[in-house]
């Protein structure tokens, strides 16, 4: 057991071998000590030729130090080898271990272990209570033990879900920080006791302004470096997009704050640019900490404290109340310019509601439109609609938390919607110039009926082009599919923003076939490095096979501009072609058709209906077993995480290996689903779950979906009704890597995802 090189894997994925300390690990630890009233306690890894304790507290000399001893001292291994608790009360007459170094070397009297498991349910080490005299050590004793094992688990996993994360999906390539899809890895995980710090440089803009764009890199690395370098062990520093930063970490509330402001003060001292050259930003922090919330509601939260935290005046920390999201309502009231949408619940307060009023008013909404322009010719081809509240003073971000919270977000992106389409009429654009309409994900259903007059205005006199995020199809495949399905048949193309941001974008562009491909700005503003180029490669693939235009966003420079031709882009939109304003279309028009033509995607009731009429193979459950393994390692390879999609007939079947194998998956792919009957909304982190009935014809079916930027393949396979062992029942089946075949079944399982997933 000791040596199994699966169980070994697990322990180095934990990235914590020959680390320091972590603050999480040692709140727990000094924690057993306290309870069991025991003197020493750790925290070990067990290799085959070694222990490793990622927590030691209360040892003597040398493993105080070296938080390390030869296996044949551990007490540990025992645990390891058993998978169970292990009691010693008295070292000296137990014959288990009585001859055992740790004894005499360590005064090793009494000791209780309990099991530390890993993502993949695999014993890692133990969490220990140790005595220097022999004690009995109570029931009780171990239950408690126990219960803080699940804790320090819960830190185990985060751990090695940073590690897999950061290695399926890289880093920023500016600061080396693991970058946005890394943090919602993270997220994803989140326990009781996770703290998120949401950091905002202050005085970045100013820098970026004065001293131009290669200034404010040479800052935003310094910023990280300092960041990263003064949370040590205690978390994982992340970059979250432009001159924000997020800190995941396991902490109580005061050590958050603790750490807020330690990062405070270390990014108050002068950045250097230049030998007689020196410049101050500063930073705001909001925290926000467990509570029973998830990552996503505490990232949310963490952001309302850092808005809190300018408004003060910056240079601080702020904690993020419970309801911090209703103070939504009062940053509509002081405004900023910047922001992302927010997530919140349900209800308003009395406070809110104003504002809400006010935010629904007609005529509220006054559309901004930036240019879009082809680079060969510098001619407009169209312009993107972006909404704004000038009386208000208000931002996007702000406005639509206030929607969300008050669960009117729908009716505000139809007014959006609407305002743009009002205005873009007013001031004469006509068919012959696209006009990009963004559309929340919760927002793509039927329109209400004040605004259905204006969809067929739309059709009629305006050339729409509807933008999403790959968060769309993450969070509601079923209701985006279908949506979009609807746009498709109106003759309006698709455009999936931000691509290159995040994998997941690159994994679900061929599950959403997008008809315009808008590359992130970050893309375009670095030179290219080998994750640059991997997502650069999939996008020219994919717009080569569906002939699919590329736009580049965020152009500002000349030089942006010669890295958006390299990279392909047909289009280019930024400050440097024009900074939204009122809409006055352009004499220089280049009518362009955007993409392939739209047409409807095919569809089917299940899998199997793809493949009934093939030549089919016959084989056994355990051989079909295999060539799903080996489907299914395809992906844990894959340089670009892909979609992953397995039908199991039952729950049941999702175990063992196999369970193992999806563990791993979900911590690595942005979107893994399995199917069976009495299959759980989440059976396995990162993994979503769909229930079937019991007369779903996919209860009969054998089907594994791997769909990524350059890889499509799928096991599409039905029972031939076989009584007997399940090893030995027989499946027809077919393996195919015809890719629009494997996206028609991927639809296919898609659109029985009605569940909508937790923002």
């Amino acid at each position: 057991m000791l040596a199994d090189p699966v169980r070994l894997a697990a322990v180095r994925a934990t990235g914590l071998l020959d680390g320091p300390p972590r603050a999480a690990l040692d709140e727990v630890v000094d924690l057993a000590r306290r309870l069991l009233r025991a003197p020493t306690a750790g925290i070990s890894l067990v290799e085959a030729h070694r222990q490793f304790f990622t927590s030691a507290l209360g040892f003597p000399e040398p493993v105080a130090s070296t938080r390390e001893t030869p296996i044949s001292w551990s007490f540990c291994a025992h645990v390891v080898e058993t998978g169970a608790a292990f009691v010693v009360d008295d070292a000296r007459l137990d014959p288990r271990v009585s001859d055992n170094p740790a004894v005499t070397g360590l005064q090793v009297e009494a000791y209780l272990g309990v099991p530390l498991r890993g993502p993949t349910g695999a014993t890692l080490g133990a969490l220990c209570a140790i005595d220097q005299r022999p004690r009995c050590w109570r029931a009780e004793d171990e239950e408690i033990l126990r219960g803080l094992a699940a804790v320090a688990s819960g830190v185990l996993v985060s751990a090695a879900v940073a590690v897999e994360a950061l290695g399926a999906a890289g880093r920023d390539p500016l600061t080396g920080l693991p970058n946005r899809a890394a943090l919602e890895g993270l997220l994803r995980h989140a326990g009781p006791g996770t703290a998120v710090l949401f950091v905002d440089l202050d005085g970045f803009k100013a820098v970026n302004d004065r001293y131009g764009y290669e200034a404010g890199d040479r800052v935003l690395r310094e910023a990280a470096r300092r960041l990263a370098e003064t949370t040590g062990g205690r978390g994982v520093v992340a970059r979250f997009g432009g001159d924000e930063l997020v800190v995941v970490a396991e902490a109580n509330e005061a050590a958050a704050r603790s750490l807020g402001e330690a990062m405070v003060a270390v990014l108050a001292e002068p950045v250097e640019l230049a030998e007689d050259l020196r410049v101050r930003i500063g930073c705001s922090v909001g925290v926000a900490s467990g509570g029973g919330r998830n990552g996503s509601a505490l990232l949310e939260a963490a952001d309302q404290g850092v808005l809190a935290a300018k408004r003060a005046g910056g240079g601080r920390v702020v904690l993020a109340e419970p309801g911090a999201l209703a103070a939504g309502a009062r940053r509509c009231r002081t405004g900023r310019g910047e922001g992302r949408t927010m997530v919140g619940g349900e209800g308003t307060t009395s406070e809110e509601r104003p504002v809400l009023e006010a935010l629904l008013a007609e005529g509220a909404v006054v559309p901004a439109y930036q240019p879009i322009v082809e680079l060969d010719t510098g001619r407009v081809v169209g312009y993107e609609a972006l909404a704004r509240w000038p009386d208000l003073g208000c931002s996007p971000a702000a406005a639509f938390a206030v929607a969300r919270e008050a669960g009117s977000l729908v009716e505000l992106d139809w007014r959006c919607r609407v305002a743009a389409a009002e205005h873009a009429v007013a001031a004469g654009l006509g068919r012959e110039t696209a006009l990009f309409v963004n559309v929340e994900p919760a927002a793509v259903g039927e329109p209400p009926p004040w605004a259905a007059r204006w969809m067929d205005d739309m059709a009629r006199r305006l050339r729409p082009v509807v933008e999403l995020t790959e968060r769309a199809l993450l969070r509601a495949p079923a209701l985006l599919l279908h949506a979009v399905e609807r746009i498709r048949s109106r003759g309006w193309p698709i455009a999936l923003d931000d691509v290159g941001a995040d994998p997941a974008s690159l994994a679900v562009l061929p599950i959403l076939r997008p008809e315009v491909v808008k590359l992130d700005l970050n893309l375009v503003r670095h030179q290219p490095d080998a994750a640059i180029v991997r997502v650069l490669a999939a996008v020219m693939a994919y717009a080569e096979a569906t002939g699919a235009v590329v736009v580049a966003e965020g152009i500002e420079t000349e030089e942006d501009e010669e890295r958006a031709r390299a990279f392909g882009a047909h289009l280019g939109q930024g400050w440097r072609f024009g900074r939204p304003g009122p809409l006055v279309p352009p004499d220089r028009l280049a009518p362009r058709r955007l993409g392939a033509a739209v047409h409807p995607v095919a569809t089917v009731a299940s899998p199997f209906d793809l493949v009934k009429d093939a030549e089919l193979r016959v084989a056994p459950a355990h051989l079909v077993l295999a060539i799903s393994r080996h489907l299914e390692q395809s992906a844990l390879v894959d340089t670009l995480p892909p979609a992953v999609l397995g039908v199991f007939q039952e729950a049941r079947r999702l175990a063992g290996v196999t369970a193992d194998t999806y563990r791993r998956l979900g911590a690595r792919s942005p979107l893994v689903v399995a199917y069976g009957v009495g299959m759980a909304p989440d059976p396995l982190p990162g993994v979503r779950g769909v229930a079937l009935d019991l007369d779903d014809p996919l209860r009969e079916e054998w089907t594994v979906a791997v769909v990524g930027p350059h890889y499509a393949a799928a096991l599409i396979g039905r029972s031939l009704g076989d009584r007997g062992p399940w090893a030995s029942r027989r499946f027809a089946y077919t393996v195919t890597h015809d890719r629009e075949r494997v996206l028609v079944c991927a639809r296919s399982l898609l659109a029985r995802l009605g569940r909508p997933l937790a923002p």
